[in-house]
C-alpha cells in the first residue's frame, strides 16, 4: 500500500512509505453509487451534479451524506453496508490477488480506465462525468476506481509515517475535474472534509448480499418513497451555463448532447420551458432585437428537437461574440 515502484516520481509524500496492510475478506460494489440509487435511498439528488442522469455517478456529496446513505440502505435491506476502509479500497483498486501492478486501476494507460479532465476545463466534453462502467474495468471487474468521481472511504486522514496530519476524512481516486493523470493513480490520496463536484462513493459489506433480493428491495423502496424525485435532464446544465452567461460552453454541451443521443433526441416540455425562460432572462435588456429573440425562441416549443435548441444557442453565442467586440 502506498508509493510502490510503479508509481515512480509521481508519488506524493503522503503515500510514503510503502507498507504492507492486512485486510479481511470483504465485498465491494463494482460500480460507483449512481444518481438513481442515491435518490432512491435518500429521497433527493445533490444539486451540484454537473450531468443530471440516473446512470451517472452521484457527485457533490459530503462524507456524512455517504455514511448516511449506507445506514439507510442497511436499515431497509438488512445487509450491513458501509464505506470501504482506505486499505480495502486500495486493495480493490489495485486488483486484489489478481493485480498486475498497473499504475492506474486496470491499466497503465489512464485513458482506458479513468475519466478525468485531460483537457483542463477547456471543453464541456471532458469536464463531465461518464455513465458508470463506460470504460474498462480492473482485474477484479471493478469500474471507475481511477476516475469519474473521487470516492470517500471510512478512514480519517493520517500520514503513513506517523507525522501530524490535518483532520478530516480520506477520499481516493481521481475525478472528472482532475486536470492531470497523476491524481488517477492507485496510490493517490485526498483529504479532507469538503463538498465538491468530484466527490462520490461506492459501498462495501462483510457478507455477500443476495443480488436478486437486493434489486427487489430497492424497487420496493422506490415505490414507498413518495418524495422520490424526477431526475432533471441535461436542461439543468444548459440553464446553469445560460444563467452564468457562458453561452460558449452551452453550445459545446448541447453539441455533446446531440452526439451522445443521436438525431432523434429531444428535450421534455418542462426542460424546453426552463431553457426558454433562462434565455429570456439572460438577454432581457441586452440590446438584442425583440423580433429576433421571438424568432429564435419560436423554434423551441413543446417537446423540442435538440437541433432546434442547438441552432438557437449557436445564434445567441454568435450574438455575444459580436457584441463583445465593442
Amino acid at each position: 500500500m502506498g508509493a510502490t515502484p510503479e508509481q515512480g516520481d509521481d508519488a506524493e509524500p503522503d503515500e510514503m512509505p510503502a507498507h504492507e496492510v492486512h485486510v479481511d475478506d470483504f465485498y465491494i460494489s463494482n460500480l460507483e453509487v449512481t444518481q438513481r440509487l442515491f435518490a432512491t435511498v435518500m429521497g433527493y439528488s445533490p444539486k451540484g451534479v454537473i450531468i443530471h442522469s440516473p446512470g451517472h455517478p452521484v457527485a457533490d456529496v459530503s462524507w456524512e451524506e455517504a455514511v448516511e446513505f449506507t445506514k439507510r440502505l442497511s436499515e431497509f435491506t438488512g445487509v450491513d453496508f458501509r464505506l470501504p476502509t482506505e486499505a480495502e479500497w486500495e486493495y480493490a483498486c489495485r486488483g486484489g490477488s489478481e493485480s498486475k501492478h498497473y499504475k492506474y486501476s486496470g491499466s497503465d494507460d489512464v485513458l482506458k480506465v479513468a475519466r478525468f479532465d485531460n483537457d483542463k476545463g477547456n471543453h464541456i466534453e471532458t469536464f463531465t462525468t461518464l455513465k458508470v462502467a463506460s470504460l474498462r474495468s480492473n482485474e477484479l471487474g471493478l469500474y471507475d476506481m481511477s476516475g469519474n468521481v473521487s470516492e470517500w472511504v471510512a478512514d480519517e486522514y493520517y500520514n503513513y509515517d506517523g507525522s501530524p496530519a490535518p483532520k478530516g476524512h480520506v477520499y481516493r481516486g481521481g475525478n472528472f475535474t482532475s486536470g492531470t493523470a497523476k491524481s488517477c493513480r492507485v496510490s493517490n490520496r485526498g483529504c479532507c472534509d469538503t463538498i465538491g463536484n468530484g466527490l462520490g462513493f461506492r459501498i462495501a459489506a462483510k457478507t455477500m448480499p443476495d443480488e436478486k433480493q437486493l434489486k427487489k428491495q430497492i424497487k420496493e423502496l422506490k415505490k414507498q418513497n413518495k418524495d422520490f424525485p424526477k431526475l432533471n435532464g441535461p436542461a439543468v446544465v444548459l440553464v446553469n451555463f445560460i444563467n452564468d452567461g457562458d453561452m460558449e460552453n452551452a453550445v459545446l454541451f448541447i453539441r455533446h448532447w446531440k452526439e451522445e443521443n443521436g438525431a432523434t433526441a429531444s428535450a421534455s416540455r418542462d426542460d424546453t420551458k426552463a431553457i426558454k425562460e433562462a434565455l429570456k432572462t439572460r438577454y432581457d435588456g441586452s440590446g438584442i432585437e425583440v423580433q429576433k429573440m421571438i424568432a429564435l425562441l419560436g423554434g423551441i416549443v413543446g417537446r423540442a428537437d435538440i437541433d432546434q435548441i442547438y441552432e438557437t444557442l449557436n445564434s445567441l453565442s454568435e450574438y455575444d461574440r459580436f457584441m463583445n467586440q465593442y
